[in-house]
């Protein structure tokens, strides 16, 4: 999952590091995602897009973090989709 996960993460680019940096620049964010998911059975996008939004708030901040609640479910829906989790009906 954690490779997977990095994948969508990386492509997504959230800060806008993927050129400047190494490709691990989002393992910590991925981590802790992971954390989030790896006990749910029944994840609904609109809870883990909040949790994708605390976890890069806490680590960049409201200044270099910047994103609309549609991408974050865009992106929440499709870590449960590779993932293979249960959605739950919004």
């Amino acid at each position: 999952m954690q490779k997977e996960i990095n994948k969508i993460i990386n492509n997504w680019d959230p800060v806008g590091l993927a050129n400047l940096v190494s490709k691990n620049e989002y393992d910590i964010e991925v981590n802790e995602i992971l954390e989030y998911i790896s006990n749910c059975k029944n994840i609904s996008k609109t809870d883990l897009a909040k949790n994708i939004k605390e976890i890069f708030l806490k680590w960049f901040g409201e200044d270099i973090f910047q994103v609309d609640n549609e991408t974050l479910e865009k992106i929440a829906e499709e870590i449960i989709n590779v993932c293979g989790l249960e959605k739950v009906k919004q």
